[in-house]
């Protein structure tokens, strides 16, 4: 057993999504388990300062049911924070690799058979948006 990272992350809007594996069977071999789809901070590793994804499935990100407070006792001060991580349901298997097209995270999982199954997060819209140069091409002269 044991929680781990077996696909690609993708970096968006200062967020880094991933989902992860936990195995139901210790064997290397066994199939089945459950996971967790996941953003974090890409510069602190920890819980995203905003929501990262829409934790309640009303269909927007919004700090009103996408958020939790921390803190609040005389140490430490109170605040809201992303939830960065929500369980992948099980009847769709284990989570595969993340997608993220447009304002939506796309998470196939290994009983996915159909794109019925495919598990449809809305992402806030604000994140990501393209600034900047985008890409970069050099030029060569051929003699």
């Amino acid at each position: 057993k044991g929680e781990r990272v077996v696909t690609d992350a993708r970096y968006r809007g200062g967020l880094v999504f991933f989902n992860t594996l936990v195995p139901t069977d210790p064997r290397p071999c066994a199939a089945g388990g459950t996971g967790w789809m996941m953003s974090v901070d890409a510069l602190t590793g920890g819980a995203p300062i905003a929501p990262g994804f829409d934790f309640d499935e009303d269909g927007v990100v919004q700090v009103e049911g996408d958020t939790t407070t921390i803190g609040g006792d005389s140490r430490i001060e109170k605040k809201s924070v992303g939830y960065s991580g929500k369980r992948y349901k099980p009847k769709n298997g284990v989570p595969g690799g993340v997608s993220i097209i447009g304002d939506k995270r796309y998470t196939t999982g290994s009983e996915t058979d159909n794109a019925s199954k495919i598990v449809i997060e809305a992402l806030d819209p604000g994140q990501g948006q393209l600034e900047g140069r985008m890409s970069w091409e050099q030029l060569w002269r051929s003699e």
